[in-house]
């Protein structure tokens, strides 16, 4: 039920309900880098662009601060290009301007 709730949740647009359940998992989970890499992609796709910027930031920094032995690891090395990569999109990605009355 889990991934399906979180699917269907993303897709309806009920992003608060969709962190909430990663947030819980990330905080369940032994290896909470890839719940962290979820929730910076669900924040981008919620268009909470700097939000999403600073997850995907502080993923980076916490898999940069692991120990080589597991910063070395195929699943971090990829968690991490994914980070890389997505805070260059978000670099060239501008928040829609404001809405005047």
């Amino acid at each position: 039920m889990g991934w399906t709730f979180r699917v269907c949740a993303i897709q309806s647009g009920r992003y608060d309900e969709a962190l909430s359940r990663v947030a819980a998992l990330q905080d369940s989970t032994p290896r909470r880098e890839p719940w962290m890499a979820r929730r910076a992609s669900i924040l981008a796709q919620a268009g909470l662009l700097e939000d999403s910027r600073a997850a995907w930031t502080q993923l980076r920094d916490h898999l940069l601060a692991l120990p080589n032995l597991e910063r070395g690891s195929h699943s971090m090395s990829m968690l991490l290009e994914q980070a890389q990569q997505a805070l260059e999109s978000l670099e060239h990605t501008t928040p829609p301007s404001p809405q005047c009355p």
